[in-house]
C-alpha cells in the first residue's frame, strides 16, 4: 500500500494534497493526464523487471504536471504574501515559561568522574583541543577531593592549568584577572571547583575570553547598571563542581560580583552562562566550618522561598511590540509549576537538616541532604529567579558598609566580610512580612512545608489558632528567626554586622537599581518599602 501510494505521489496524481498546489492550473493537469498514465505504466513495468535488465535510459523522469506548471504553482514572494503579518499575535503579558537545565551528576565520589565527563563535553562541541583551565581558591586547592578531580582530568589525557586567585567575594577586577588568564592560556574548556564565587568567576572568564567586547565586562552586566548584551553564541564547555551547599551556581546563568565603583553587588545573567555540566559531590562539605555551612544554607532557604513566591510567570509584563513570534524570556521569568516543585522540596530539606548540618560536622546525612537542597533550589532560581531578599542583600554584602564583621573560620582573616548567605538572611524575615501582603496563599504553603519539616504545627507557631493566609508573613518570620538562632552562628540582625541606621539611605540608593531581581517580586516595590524592610531588620533577638 505504501509503495503504491509513493508511486502515485511520484507521478503527481496526489499533487493536489501538496502545499502550494494551485487549482488554477487544473487545466494543465488534465492536459497531461494521458501522458502521465503512460509514464506510470512504464514505471510499473520497469519496477517488475530484474535489476540487471534495467537501464538508466528507461527510468522515466515522470511527473503529473510539467516542471513549468509546478513552478507556477509555488507561492511567490510579493508585498502581500512574502512575510506573514503578526496580526492577532501581539501580547502584553507572558503566557508560557521555559525550562533550562544542564547535565548533572550527584553523589559522593562523583568527582572521580570529572575527566571522562570533560571528554564528553569536548566531543559534544566538536572541540579537539585538550587544554583545561581549572579555577579554585587556595583553601579548596588543599582539599583531598580537589586532587581527586585533578587526577581524573590528567588520567583522561587533558592538559590542566590551575588558577587559584579567585576572590572570596569576587569583584569586577577579579573577574577580569581570571578572564585575562583564560585569554592568554587559550583554553578549550573550564572547570570550577569551589563555592559560588569560584563558579561565577569561571563563568565570567569563559564569557569574556570567548567573546571579548569593546565595552569590556560592562557590556554583559545586567541593565540598567550595564548594557545586558546577549553573548553571540555558545561558550566553551564548563563543568562546575560546587564545594559548598548553598549558591546553586552550578545550575544557574548568573555570575554575581562586587562592582567596585558602585560599592554594591550586581551580576551577569544569560542562559549561555549556565555550566554545561554540574558534578555535585557532597563529600566536599564534610570539612566545611559551621559559619560557612550556615551562610550557604541560608542562601538555599531564601532561594526556595523567593522563587516560590516570585511574581507568577503569566503576570510578567512584556515590552511594547512583543508578539508570540519574537518573545524572549529572561532567567528571572517568575514562579512557575516546574520551579515550584524544587522549591518546596528544598524547603522541606532545609527545615529538617539545616540546623543539624551547621551544628554537627559529623552529621553526614544532614550535610548530604543540604547539598542536594542547594542543587534543587539552584535549578529553581535558574528557571524562576530570586526577588526582594536577594535584591536588598547586594548593598549589605557590598563594599560600602562592611566595616569590622568577620564570620570566623572558613573565610579570609585579613579583612572584614559579610558572607552572601548572611546578607540575604539578615533581612529575609522582614522581607517576607512585606511579600505576604501580596502573595499570602503561596507563602502559607511555604510556612506549612517548613513548619512540618521542623517538627512544628503551623497552626501553633503564632499561638492564635488555625493558620490563615494573612498570617503567613508572621509565621515565616517566626520560623526563619528560630532557624537563625538555632545555628548559633548567625548574627541577630543588621546591627550585629556593624550596619548603622544612618546607612539606610546608602543601602536604599544601591538596592533600587537591582531591577533584575526586584522586578521579579509579586508587587512593585518602592524605595519606601525597601527602607522599611531594612529598618525592621536591625535586631531580631
Amino acid at each position: 500500500m505504501l509503495v503504491q501510494q509513493a508511486k502515485r505521489d511520484l507521478c503527481g496524481c496526489q499533487l493536489s494534497g501538496l502545499v502550494g498546489f494551485d487549482h488554477d492550473h487544473e487545466h494543465d493537469h488534465h492536459h497531461h493526464h494521458h501522458r502521465d498514465q503512460s509514464n506510470l505504466n512504464q514505471a510499473q513495468a520497469q519496477a517488475q523487471r530484474p535489476k540487471n535488465e534495467r537501464s538508466s535510459a528507461q527510468i522515466p523522469l515522470a511527473s503529473s504536471v510539467s516542471l513549468q506548471s509546478m513552478v507556477r504553482s509555488l507561492p511567490t514572494r510579493n508585498a502581500s504574501t512574502s512575510i506573514p503579518k503578526d496580526v492577532g499575535l501581539q501580547v502584553h503579558h507572558d503566557y508560557g515559561f521555559e525550562v533550562t537545565a544542564n547535565r548533572l551528576k550527584f553523589g559522593r565520589d562523583v568527582i572521580h568522574e570529572l575527566g571522562n565527563a570533560m571528554l564528553d563535553e569536548l566531543r559534544l562541541q566538536h572541540i579537539t583541543g585538550r587544554r583545561v583551565m581549572v579555577l579554585t581558591d587556595p583553601r579548596i586547592a588543599k582539599h583531598e577531593r580537589f586532587q581527586h578531580g585533578i587526577n581524573s582530568l590528567l588520567a583522561a589525557g587533558l592538559d590542566v592549568s590551575v588558577f587559584q586567585d579567585v576572590a572570596v567575594e569576587p569583584t569586577d577586577d577579579s573577574f577580569l584577572a581570571a578572564a585575562k588568564y583564560a585569554a592568554d592560556g587559550k583554553f578549550d574548556a573550564f572547570v570550577s571547583i569551589g563555592g559560588g564565587s569560584v563558579i561565577d568567576t569561571a563563568k565570567a572568564a569563559n564569557l569574556v575570553s570567548t567573546f571579548p567586547h569593546p565595552e569590556g565586562l560592562r557590556a554583559y552586566i545586567n541593565a540598567p547598571i550595564g548594557l545586558a548584551v546577549t553573548p553571540p553564541g555558545t561558550l566553551k564547555p564548563h563543568i562546575a563542581c560546587p564545594t559548598t551547599s548553598g549558591t546553586g551556581a552550578e545550575c544557574t546563568g548568573f555570575a554575581v560580583f562586587d562592582l567596585v565603583k558602585m560599592k554594591s553587588k550586581t551580576a551577569l545573567g544569560s542562559r549561555f552562562l549556565i555550566p554545561s555540566m554540574a558534578i555535585v559531590d557532597p563529600g566536599f562539605i564534610d570539612t566545611l566550618p559551621p559559619a560557612a555551612v550556615a551562610a550557604s544554607g541560608f542562601d538555599v532557604l531564601s532561594h526556595a522561598l523567593e522563587s516560590y513566591t516570585a511574581r507568577p510567570y503569566n503576570k510578567r509584563p512584556l515590552a511594547a511590540g512583543t508578539t508570540k513570534r519574537n518573545i524572549v524570556r529572561p532567567l528571572h521569568q517568575g514562579s512557575n509549576p516546574y520551579s515550584d516543585l524544587g522549591c518546596l522540596q528544598a524547603l522541606a530539606i532545609c527545615g529538617e537538616y539545616l540546623v543539624r548540618a551547621v551544628n554537627d560536622p559529623t552529621d553526614v546525612e544532614a550535610r548530604t541532604q543540604m547539598s542536594f537542597a542547594a542543587t534543587l533550589a539552584g535549578i529553581s532560581i535558574g528557571n524562576a529567579g530570586t526577588q526582594v531578599p536577594h535584591g536588598l542583600s547586594y548593598p549589605v554584602s557590598g563594599l560600602g558598609v562592611t566595616r569590622s564583621y568577620h564570620p570566623g573560620d572558613g573565610y579570609p582573616a585579613k579583612e572584614p566580610i559579610i558572607p552572601h548567605g548572611f546578607s540575604v538572611m539578615l533581612h529575609a524575615p522582614s522581607s517576607f512580612l512585606k511579600i505576604a501582603e501580596h502573595e499570602p496563599t503561596k507563602l502559607l504553603r511555604c510556612a506549612e512545608t517548613l513548619a512540618r519539616a521542623m517538627g512544628r504545627n503551623v497552626d501553633k507557631v503564632l499561638g492564635n489558632g488555625v493558620a490563615r493566609p494573612q498570617d503567613s508573613g508572621a509565621i515565616v518570620h517566626a520560623l526563619l528567626v528560630d532557624i537563625m538562632k538555632g545555628t548559633k552562628v548567625c548574627p541577630s540582625g543588621l546591627a550585629a554586622v556593624g550596619i548603622l541606621e544612618s546607612d539606610i539611605p546608602f543601602l536604599v540608593e544601591r538596592a533600587v537599581p537591582q531591577k533584575r531581581v526586584l522586578d521579579n517580586a509579586p508587587f512593585a516595590i518602592t524605595p519606601t518599602d525597601i527602607a522599611d524592610i531594612y529598618k525592621n531588620s536591625f535586631k531580631y533577638w
